[in-house]
This record gives structure tokens, C-alpha cells and sequence, in this order.
């Protein structure tokens, strides 16, 4: 599995969580290293949640047939494709927003079965809310920040 992050800190936190390799998306030519990684074909499936500043790169990132899933634009919603490569390279993108309530409660069971579990970056008081923002649009944050009253 190939994680990416805008940080070495980030991608020290993606390895102990089990990624194979890791690739920092602020360098110029991050997709060429997916490709170099993968034996030039690309990967299966990207998880975009990042938005307009890796968009481009995921795209190129992706092998023939390969899938993104978008769940997110934190870096802002006006990404550019070129989508000679979507039918070319036979791509499929797939939006995602959360899910039916019963879907949450199917994945609450692997929860609970300890199978997979969140990654917390950390807790803060609901009157630091504010902090919490300002972590997010920083992305000073790896993983979940929690907001307990």
C-alpha cells in the first residue's frame, strides 16, 4: 500500500501504521514515483480527499481501469481533469460522502471487535472548537481531532 502526506512527520505516522511505501504530494513529480513504485502501471485505487492541489495527481496516478473514490476537498473543489485520460485509461471516479446510518453500524462492529480502529490526533474541549479549525486548515493534524464537552 502507497500513503501520501504533505509532511516527513505525516509520512512517518502513515508507515507505522502499516503503509509500504510512503510520498510526500508537495514535490514536483510525486505521480512519477507512484509509477516508479508500481512498475510503471499505477495503482488500483486512490482515496482523494485532498482536492484541487493533488487531484491531477491522483488521476496520473491511477493504471488502466484503476478507480478514485473522492470524499473531500480541503485544498478547495476546483480541480482540472483531463478527461482524455478518463476514457482513454478507462478510469472510473466515484464520489463518497459518509453513508446510511446502517452502514455506520455495520463498520461500528469492526470497531468494536478491535479489527480497525480511528486514528485520533488529539482531544480538545468543545470551547477550543476554534483551535480545532484552525489545526484542520493548518493540516497540522494526522488523523481525527475530538471535540468532548
Amino acid at each position: 500500500m502507497l500513503a501520501t502526506a504533505g509532511s516527513d512527520e505525516k509520512l512517518a505516522q502513515a508507515r507505522k501504521l502499516g503503509a509500504d511505501e510512503v510520498i510526500n504530494y508537495t514535490q514536483i513529480g510525486w505521480p512519477k514515483e507512484v509509477k516508479h513504485l508500481t512498475a510503471r502501471k499505477g495503482v488500483d485505487v486512490v482515496f482523494e480527499h485532498t482536492g484541487a492541489a493533488t487531484w491531477p495527481g491522483s488521476i496520473s496516478s491511477l493504471k488502466t481501469g484503476g478507480r478514485l473514490v473522492t470524499c473531500g476537498a480541503t485544498s478547495g473543489f476546483d480541480a482540472r481533469t483531463d478527461i482524455r485520460q478518463v476514457f482513454y485509461r478507462h478510469l472510473t471516479i466515484l464520489g463518497s460522502f459518509m453513508g446510511a446510518k446502517a452502514e455506520l453500524l455495520d463498520a461500528l462492529k469492526f470497531v468494536g471487535s478491535g479489527k480497525i480502529h480511528a486514528v485520533i490526533d488529539r482531544t480538545l474541549q468543545l470551547a477550543e472548537a476554534r483551535k480545532a479549525h484552525e489545526l484542520m486548515e493548518d493540516r497540522a493534524q494526522f488523523g481525527k481531532l475530538v471535540l468532548v464537552p
